[in-house]
């Protein structure tokens, strides 16, 4: 079982055990034990830069320690780094065109989020204050193997 997890924000130095790395910060952060057992893979994403660490993915073996990192990860805001789930390529397409089409707006001072995923990679769209609606995978059941690009007309 795999789930991957993306991490920013975390110092990057020459020559580090990135597993390492990946169990010290959920230790020190959210304070969830993580053993070499736990971790499946774990690499840094993109190119090296001088001026910017580079993401962590991380794939873990055991669905039920994947969901207590992703429960906790309102405890790292503010914090130098985070959480997500990783979205395949269409998902995120999707939520990225939904985004575009419905932004974020702000109510009394605080922003409204108007699309956005749970980390089981469903996607979701708040219709009115109080009704929001699955668009992942309920409007867009083929997405995964038709590979076309979803028409975000919903």
């Amino acid at each position: 079982m795999w789930v991957p997890r993306k991490s920013s924000d975390v110092e990057e130095t020459d020559g580090e055990d990135i597993n390492r790395v990946v169990q010290e910060t959920i230790k020190t952060n959210l304070g969830i034990e993580v053993t070499d057992g736990d971790i499946d893979v774990a690499h840094r994403l993109g190119n090296i830069s001088d001026n910017k660490p580079r993401m962590i993915i991380c794939r873990f073996t055991n669905r039920h320690l994947r969901n207590k990192v992703l429960r906790k990860r309102r405890e790292l805001k503010g914090k130098a780094c985070s959480v997500a789930p990783d979205l395949t390529a269409p998902r995120a397409l999707l939520i990225k065109e939904l985004k575009s089409k419905y932004p974020d707006k702000t109510v009394n001072g605080k922003r409204v989020i108007q699309t956005w995923n749970d980390f089981n990679g469903r996607i979701w769209r708040k219709v009115t204050d109080r009704r929001i609606e699955e668009i992942f995978p309920k409007k867009f059941p083929g997405i995964m193997s038709s590979g076309a690009r979803p028409n975000v007309e919903t």
